[in-house]
């Protein structure tokens, strides 16, 4: 499953960093998606090889970048994916939201909770707390970066705002 599959980016090509789709010549676009065919038959070599074999020529090709990385996930490679996954927000941190979470989720595969907790940009935390995420690892995630639930203090009467005290003793 590709939980970290990133789509091409739709960012405008005077605001991008790095490399896109747009910018490689036919034969590294054959490369490609050759790549992305593999990895969709679950052939990891074959398509990590052509993904390699791509980012030689196009160093900050941050697509390409991110779907090496996300193979590497999905074979439990989590040290390389992470390495990638960094060096794809490194390349072009604007590219897209998601990379952000995945490098949170391979950091906490990794067991490196607060390191996952303090990479994901402040604006992103709203984003993640809000998901349905489940599992024990997302929960820990969860505890790190969202703020808790906020929860009625003893002394606090702001609850009675706008509450006839009559109605109340009645």
């Amino acid at each position: 499953i590709f939980v970290f599959s990133i789509m091409l980016s739709t960012c405008g090509m005077s605001f991008c960093q790095g490399t896109t789709a747009l910018d490689l010549n036919p034969n590294e676009l054959k490369i490609f998606f050759e790549a992305k065919k593999a990895a969709q038959k679950g052939d990891y070599k074959k398509s990590n090889a052509k993904y390699q074999d791509l980012l030689k020529k196009k160093p900050d090709f941050t697509e390409g970048v991110l779907r090496l990385a996300s193979n590497y996930f999905s074979n439990k490679d989590y040290l390389k994916a992470e390495v990638l996954f960094m060096n794809a927000i490194k390349i072009n941190p604007e590219y897209d939201a998601e990379m952000y979470f995945s490098l949170a989720v391979t950091e906490i595969e990794l067991k490196k909770y607060l390191l996952a907790a303090s990479g994901l940009p402040s604006s992103h935390k709203v984003d993640f707390c809000a998901e349905t995420l489940t599992g024990m690892k997302a929960e820990i995630l969860k505890l790190l970066i969202c703020p808790p639930p906020k929860q009625q203090d003893d002394h606090d009467s702001s609850f009675l705002t706008g509450i006839d005290p009559i109605t109340i003793i009645k």
